[in-house]
């Protein structure tokens, strides 16, 4: 905006003279209208900018939401956000059974109780756990059994095969972890 103002001559048009201080107000006047006028223009700049993304982003947006939306029903549908749901309260509990230090030994100890988790779901040992368990499950009390009794069963190939992993186990026990 140029500086240069044309002051009224005073030539009768209704006009009064304006006077140094009173130009200097309105040079500065004009100058805050020149700031003002080019903030809004880079405002207006910058919407139209936010607008054009906008609508760049739009489709990819709705693109998201309708792809959450299948998967979430198909994951409705299968039962996983309600194994997910019921996982959590499992966590919730856990969380408030145990402290920060039992997570962290939980951590220092996990590769062993993995590895302690796969030799235990291993078929054999799995088929073993449940023939002792319906053993222990069977509701008729078994007759005492004297010396001579545990004699006789020993004669059964059974009661010798229990009895070879009963002994095995023993000494597995019973070993040095040391010397493992």
């Amino acid at each position: 905006m140029s500086t240069e103002l044309t002051v009224p001559d005073g030539n009768g048009s209704g006009m009064a003279e304006m006077n140094g201080p009173q130009m200097e107000k309105l040079f500065e006047a004009c100058q805050k209208l020149d700031r003002a006028t080019e903030i809004l223009l880079e405002l207006k700049r910058d919407k139209e900018m936010v607008m054009e993304l906008g609508q760049d982003l739009m489709p990819m947006a709705n693109g998201i939401i309708h792809l959450t939306s299948d998967r979430l029903q198909e994951f409705e549908k299968d039962g996983t956000l309600e194994f997910v749901k019921e996982g959590v309260k499992v966590l919730r509990r856990v969380s408030s059974a145990f402290k920060p230090e039992d997570v962290r030994a939980l951590g220092d100890n996990i590769v062993h109780i993995l590895m302690t988790v796969r030799n235990l779901t291993q078929p054999e040992v799995l088929s073993l756990a449940d023939r002792a368990t319906t053993a222990l499950k069977d509701k008729t009390a078994p007759a005492p059994v004297g010396t001579l009794g545990l004699l006789r069963a020993m004669r059964d190939p059974e009661v010798k095969k229990g009895t070879g992993v009963l002994l095995e186990l023993l000494r597995s026990l019973g070993r040095d972890e040391k010397t493992d």
